[in-house]
């Protein structure tokens, strides 16, 4: 049976843990922006980064991206479109080929 520690922060950890594990903290919102400011860029294009490369892997399923991202259908399709353009040029008009009989 194991036991278990409090660490600072109210949440459990294994009393096996190291001292320093035992001593953590929470992040905070200005760690995370100083993170992203020494990176030269925001949580905005990170987030728009990740969403296209999801689309680029999973084949821009629009239902895996709601689910997983938490957008829109709309917003999904958009950044399937994004990725693949032949996707949104409307078929072409004009008078059909010839048909086969036989």
């Amino acid at each position: 049976m194991s036991t278990w520690a409090l660490a600072s922060h109210r949440q459990p950890l294994p009393a096996g843990q190291p001292e320093h594990r035992r001593r953590l903290t929470p992040v905070t919102r200005g760690w995370v922006q100083e993170v992203f400011e020494r990176l030269g860029l925001t949580a905005e294009e990170l987030r728009v980064d990740r969403l296209l490369a999801e689309v680029q892997a999973t084949g821009g399923d629009p239902l895996r991206l709601t689910r997983l991202f938490g957008i829109s259908d709309t917003t999904a399709i958009r950044y399937r479109l994004e990725v693949d353009p032949l996707q949104q040029q409307p078929e072409p008009q004009g008078r059909p080929g010839p048909t086969l009989r036989r």
